[in-house]
């Protein structure tokens, strides 16, 4: 019974943002500011968030997210953004990440473009994009979406 309830938890929240989001703390710059939740499990994400002008470009205002993990193991506090947890804790951390874009995005209004890049685990691995873009196409309801193999660009 407990797998049929996880495989249904699975089927229900993969973009839906059903999961409670952690509660999180913003630390603002004009352009550039980051975001920090604590897991249940203790771990602690920081969420990256920066605005790029880029109107000579005809794109206008363009939002660039990345999400990870402060090292445990350093003393400087780095973020890593390729590792992979385990923990369980997946649905709540992206219903987290989808509450700080929704905030940043009610804030600056004017942002136009939405970018990342989701680490991989090995070459070709479009794994995290996808789970991405399932939450991306619920929540966000993008007007286009170009992908490259590499970097998502979604206008809004």
């Amino acid at each position: 019974m407990k797998h049929l309830k996880l495989f249904e938890e699975l089927i229900n929240e993969i973009g839906d943002a059903g999961a409670k989001p952690y509660k999180w703390k913003w630390m603002d710059g004009r352009f550039t500011s980051y975001s920090q939740f604590k897991t249940d499990s203790g771990l602690t994400y920081k969420v990256n968030t920066e605005i790029d002008d880029r109107s000579r470009l005809n794109h206008g205002l363009v939002l660039t997210i990345e999400y990870g993990v402060e090292s445990i193991w350093s003393k400087s506090y780095t973020v890593d953004y390729e590792v992979v947890t385990n923990r369980g804790e997946l649905f709540r951390i992206m219903a987290t990440v989808v509450d700080i874009v929704k905030a940043f995005m009610k804030k600056y209004p004017e942002v136009e473009y939405i970018e990342f890049e989701g680490s991989k685990n090995e070459t070709g691995d479009q794994r995290r994009n996808k789970l991405y873009m399932a939450y991306i196409k619920k929540h966000l309801k993008p007007k286009d979406i170009e992908d490259d193999g590499n970097t998502i660009t979604v206008k809004l």
